[in-house]
This record gives structure tokens, C-alpha cells and sequence, in this order.
């Protein structure tokens, strides 16, 4: 689940037919100016709906979101408390993007150690995959090669 319409949705769908995984799911949040909140009960209540699910991620971008911490606690207060048709319990995990998630594209070329604003991150990002812009398609392929440094960069800027 997502609030991106192109971003998000292009490099998932380019990913889920790289790794062959036809029963994924991606969903866009429909809501007009959809904020972080608005993509966990919107994936909350379409657990609810279908109940055909074993795991449902949330993927949010932090920017100027009012409800960012809000969406998060949600995130974890519902990981397992829905069942799916098996009646198994569904795993829900919010995905956090940091400003954004064209940070994540920008970690597949460079370190980044210290807060860094979503504009910034568009000036790098473009400094590496030139005419980038957002919603365009085939970013998933020009990362593909420098996902394993993507890993090792995030897995830093985590700790």
C-alpha cells in the first residue's frame, strides 16, 4: 500500500516482475492528499475486506506529515490483529521513507549519514540517474546493480 500514484507503484511493479512474485498485491491509497495515516487504515481496513493477505506493507514517506508518528504506533498496534481467510494472523508493517522515498533510490549510489531534505534528495538523485523525475518508469532496472550497496547503505543510516 502506498499514498505514491507513479513512484512508488513503477519501481514495485518493475520489482515484483524481476523477482517473479505474481501474487503480489500493490495498491495506491486513494484518498486526495493522502497522508501516512490515511495509507495505514486505508491498508487496515482493506485487510478487513479481502482477508486474502499474509503480509501488508505500509509504505509512507516522512516529509511534512503532521501524523507521521501517529501512522507508525498504528502500524505496529495492527501487526497480527487481523486474520486472513486461513485465519492466520496478517503481518502489517509500515515501511518508512525518510524524507522521502527517492531516498531510498539515492542510497543505491551514495552515503547519506545526516537528515537531508526531500529536495536535496531529488538534486543527488537526479546527479546519478540523469532527467530523473518522479513517477518515471524503468528506475527499479537502473538500480538493480547497486541494490546490494542500497542494503549496506541503509542498514547504516539505520544504525
Amino acid at each position: 500500500m502506498t499514498e505514491g500514484e507513479k513512484t512508488e507503484v513503477n519501481y514495485f511493479e518493475e520489482s515484483r516482475r524481476h523477482f517473479r512474485l505474481p501474487t503480489a498485491s500493490i495498491r495506491i491509497c486513494p484518498a486526495d492528499g493522502s497522508n501516512p495515516l490515511q495509507v495505514v487504515r486505508y491498508a487496515s481496513d482493506l485487510c478487513q475486506q479481502t482477508r486474502e493477505w499474509e503480509r501488508v506493507f505500509a509504505v509512507i514517506d516522512r516529509d511534512d506529515h503532521a501524523h507521521y508518528n501517529e501512522a507508525l504506533r498504528l502500524a505496529v498496534q495492527l501487526d497480527g490483529a487481523h486474520r486472513n481467510d486461513e485465519r492466520n494472523p496478517i503481518a502489517f508493517k509500515a515501511i518508512s521513507s525518510n524524507p522521502c522515498f527517492e531516498l531510498w533510490l539515492l542510497l543505491h549510489f551514495q552515503r547519506s549519514d545526516a537528515h537531508i531534505h526531500r529536495d536535496d534528495v531529488m538534486r543527488r538523485l537526479r546527479a546519478h540517474i540523469n532527467g530523473y523525475e518522479k513517477g518515471r518508469p524503468g528506475v527499479f532496472a537502473a538500480t538493480l546493480d547497486a541494490l546490494d550497496v542500497a542494503y549496506a547503505n541503509a542498514d547504516r543510516l539505520r544504525a
